[in-house]
C-alpha cells in the first residue's frame, strides 16, 4: 500500500524541480539581457536634426539663419520695428531649439554685435542631450 505522505513528498520534489528550472532559465535570460551590448544613440543624426529644425523655425519666424559650423546656428535680423515683439519672438526661437543653448546675444549697433546696421544677432550652439 502506498503511503499518502510519500506520494505528496514526490509531488513536492517534482514541483520544486520545475520551479528551479524556471528560476534558472529566468536568471540565464536576465544575464544575457544585461550583458548584451546596447547601441549608442546616433548623436550626429540628432545634432543635424536639431540644428536644422532650429534654423527652419527661426526662418519661419522671420529671422535669417545661417549654419557656419555643423553644430552652430547664427540667427540675425535687421527688422527692429517693435522691441517687445522682437523679444517675444527671440524667446520663442530659443525655447523651440531643443538641445541648443544660447552662447551669444547682441542687439543694436555695438562693435561686438558685428552688424552693419541696427539689428539683432544671436548664436545658438548644440549641446549633447542628457539621457532620459
Amino acid at each position: 500500500m502506498i503511503d499518502k505522505f510519500q506520494a505528496l513528498k514526490n509531488d513536492r520534489v517534482v514541483i520544486s524541480v520545475i520551479f528551479y528550472c524556471i528560476a534558472a532559465a529566468a536568471l540565464f535570460f536576465s544575464y544575457m539581457y544585461y550583458t548584451e551590448p546596447r547601441f549608442e544613440p546616433d548623436f550626429e543624426f540628432q545634432r543635424s536634426k536639431d540644428v536644422g529644425q532650429c534654423a527652419n523655425f527661426a526662418k519661419h519666424k522671420g529671422f535669417e539663419a545661417k549654419k557656419p559650423e555643423k553644430h552652430i546656428v547664427e540667427i540675425s535680423s535687421f527688422n527692429f520695428d517693435d522691441p517687445k515683439f522682437t523679444f517675444a519672438t527671440v524667446e520663442s526661437v530659443i525655447l523651440a531649439c531643443d538641445n541648443l543653448e544660447l552662447t551669444s546675444f547682441c542687439m543694436g549697433t555695438a562693435d561686438e554685435c558685428m552688424l552693419p546696421e541696427n539689428g539683432l544677432r544671436m548664436v545658438l550652439a548644440y549641446k549633447q542631450p542628457k539621457a532620459k
